[in-house]
């Protein structure tokens, strides 16, 4: 394990990030505003990320679980359809936990799979941004919050 500190970083701020949204969970207009903004950040990133590929002729399509995440959330979250607000947590969650899982297991696949140190703080970002969503939706609902 040669970049075992990497791997403590990201855990130090995922569980940092899962504190915040645990904290979060009983405020609802204000998780629900910091989940608009980054899920529209996220979605329209990603979407310019995509295009961007397209456009320099070197395409690229999402078809990583991650990456599909990145979308439903961002539909989801943008769009105000309530129905998707869990599938979307649930898919966050699972892309975010996954991350972790792979941050733990191969902490220099993630270190030296990516072009350059901005892309890995990107990368990592990302995923945890998705885990962070992910725990507050899925742990803020009641019951009467689906309709």
């Amino acid at each position: 394990m040669e970049f075992w500190w990497l791997a403590l970083i990201i855990w130090i701020v995922a569980i940092a990030l899962v504190i915040a949204a645990f904290s979060l969970r009983n405020k609802r207009k204000l998780s629900m505003q910091i989940l608009f903004c980054l899920s529209l950040f996220l979605l329209l990133f990603k979407t310019v990320e995509f295009s961007t590929y397209r456009i320099i002729n070197r395409p690229s399509y999402p078809v990583e679980f991650s990456h599909i995440s990145y979308f439903v959330l961002g539909a989801a979250m943008v769009s105000g359809i309530k129905k998707m607000r869990s599938f979307a947590g649930l898919c966050s969650l699972a892309s975010g936990f996954g991350f972790l899982v792979a941050a733990t297991a191969a902490p220099s696949s993630i270190y030296n799979d990516t072009s350059s140190i901005y892309s890995m703080i990107v990368s990592i970002s990302q995923h945890l941004i998705l885990l962070f969503a992910g725990v507050l939706l899925v742990f803020s609902f009641d019951k009467y919050s689906i309709k």
